[in-house]
């Protein structure tokens, strides 16, 4: 068993937090924007600011795309540390399993 071997399993579990969590950070802005359309009861801030952090390529995609929340500079801050997050992580993973002996 070689060195990548034992990272597969972490690698596979990271993709997939990072997919369905972009995933779920885009669904829930849609959401909210069409409850905001339609006058219904809205999503919490506090919320869609943590899927933005935990989500923030999803959320950032979201809040372009259906223009959500893209006036509250608040939101940009939390999804771009989300972003940053999300790329130190991926980029510390690639270290320790191809650069570090």
């Amino acid at each position: 068993m070689n060195r990548i071997d034992i990272f597969i399993p972490y690698i596979v579990a990271f993709i997939a937090y990072v997919v369905i969590m972009n995933i779920i950070a885009a669904v829930q802005y849609y959401n909210d924007k069409k409850r905001a359309e339609n006058n219904q009861w809205r999503i919490r801030e506090s919320h869609l600011l943590l899927f933005g952090l935990l989500g923030s390529i999803g959320a950032l995609i979201a809040m372009k795309k259906f223009h959500h929340k893209t006036k509250k500079w608040y939101f940009w801050a939390v999804n771009i540390i989300g972003l940053v997050l999300e790329t130190a992580i991926s980029i510390s993973i690639f270290i320790l399993i191809f650069i570090s002996k």
